[in-house]
Protein backbone atom coordinates (compact mmCIF):
# COMPACT_ATOMS: atom_id res chain seq x y z
CA UNK A 1 0.00 0.00 0.00
CA UNK A 2 1.51 3.75 -0.46
CA UNK A 3 0.17 7.30 0.38
CA UNK A 4 -1.88 9.43 -1.56
CA UNK A 5 -0.81 12.66 -1.40
CA UNK A 6 -3.73 15.60 -2.15
CA UNK A 7 -1.89 19.09 -3.68
CA UNK A 8 -3.48 22.14 -2.80
CA UNK A 9 -5.08 22.67 1.00
CA UNK A 10 -8.04 25.02 0.27
CA UNK A 11 -11.61 23.88 -1.05
CA UNK A 12 -11.16 21.98 -3.84
CA UNK A 13 -8.21 19.47 -2.07
CA UNK A 14 -10.26 19.17 0.78
CA UNK A 15 -13.45 18.11 -1.09
CA UNK A 16 -10.72 15.73 -2.73
CA UNK A 17 -9.91 14.43 0.51
CA UNK A 18 -13.27 13.24 0.85
CA UNK A 19 -13.44 12.10 -2.04
CA UNK A 20 -10.38 9.69 -1.55
CA UNK A 21 -11.04 8.38 1.76
CA UNK A 22 -14.99 7.08 0.21
CA UNK A 23 -12.74 5.12 -2.23
CA UNK A 24 -10.04 4.24 -0.03
CA UNK A 25 -13.19 2.43 2.25
CA UNK A 26 -13.81 0.97 -0.87
CA UNK A 27 -10.84 0.00 -2.10
CA UNK A 28 -8.10 -0.23 0.35
CA UNK A 29 -5.62 1.97 -2.44
CA UNK A 30 -4.01 4.02 0.64
CA UNK A 31 -2.42 3.68 3.68
CA UNK A 32 -2.38 7.33 4.71
CA UNK A 33 -3.74 10.40 3.07
CA UNK A 34 -1.88 13.50 2.93
CA UNK A 35 -2.61 17.12 2.19
CA UNK A 36 0.69 19.32 0.14
CA UNK A 37 0.23 23.28 0.30
CA UNK A 38 3.41 25.59 -0.14
CA UNK A 39 1.49 27.75 1.85
CA UNK A 40 3.57 27.58 5.38
CA UNK A 41 0.82 28.81 7.33
CA UNK A 42 -0.89 25.70 6.64
CA UNK A 43 2.13 23.21 7.63
CA UNK A 44 0.84 20.90 10.36
CA UNK A 45 -2.84 22.24 10.08
CA UNK A 46 -5.91 19.30 9.76
CA UNK A 47 -8.00 20.46 6.88
CA UNK A 48 -11.25 17.89 6.73
CA UNK A 49 -9.18 15.53 9.81
CA UNK A 50 -6.13 15.47 7.06
CA UNK A 51 -2.56 16.66 8.05
CA UNK A 52 -0.61 19.07 5.89
CA UNK A 53 2.51 17.99 5.78
CA UNK A 54 4.62 19.82 3.89
CA UNK A 55 4.97 21.87 0.37
CA UNK A 56 5.98 20.77 -3.09
CA UNK A 57 9.51 19.52 -1.70
CA UNK A 58 8.26 17.31 0.81
CA UNK A 59 6.10 15.62 -2.00
CA UNK A 60 9.17 15.32 -4.52
CA UNK A 61 11.52 14.38 -1.46
CA UNK A 62 8.93 11.54 -1.16
CA UNK A 63 8.67 10.75 -4.28
CA UNK A 64 12.53 10.09 -4.61
CA UNK A 65 12.06 7.43 -1.94
CA UNK A 66 9.62 5.68 -3.62
CA UNK A 67 6.67 5.33 -5.92
CA UNK A 68 3.99 7.92 -4.08
CA UNK A 69 0.42 8.70 -5.55
CA UNK A 70 -0.08 12.41 -5.74
CA UNK A 71 -3.25 14.31 -6.66
CA UNK A 72 -3.46 17.64 -7.84
CA UNK A 73 -6.29 19.60 -6.51
CA UNK A 74 -6.04 23.52 -7.77
CA UNK A 75 -8.57 24.68 -9.26
CA UNK A 76 -6.54 27.28 -11.62
CA UNK A 77 -5.56 25.91 -14.45
CA UNK A 78 -2.02 28.41 -14.30
CA UNK A 79 -1.44 26.57 -10.82
CA UNK A 80 -2.18 22.68 -12.30
CA UNK A 81 0.35 23.55 -15.01
CA UNK A 82 2.61 25.09 -12.54
CA UNK A 83 2.45 22.27 -10.68
CA UNK A 84 3.02 19.35 -13.44
CA UNK A 85 6.20 21.41 -14.65
CA UNK A 86 7.60 21.48 -11.49
CA UNK A 87 6.83 18.09 -10.12
CA UNK A 88 8.20 16.75 -14.15
CA UNK A 89 11.34 18.70 -14.16
CA UNK A 90 12.61 16.89 -11.23
CA UNK A 91 11.50 13.73 -11.91
CA UNK A 92 12.01 13.38 -15.45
Amino acid sequence: MTELYVVGAGGLGIETVGLARNINRTAGLWENIFLIDDDNTKAGCLFNNCRVVGGMDYLLDASEKGAVDALCAFGEPFYRFGFYERFRSRTG
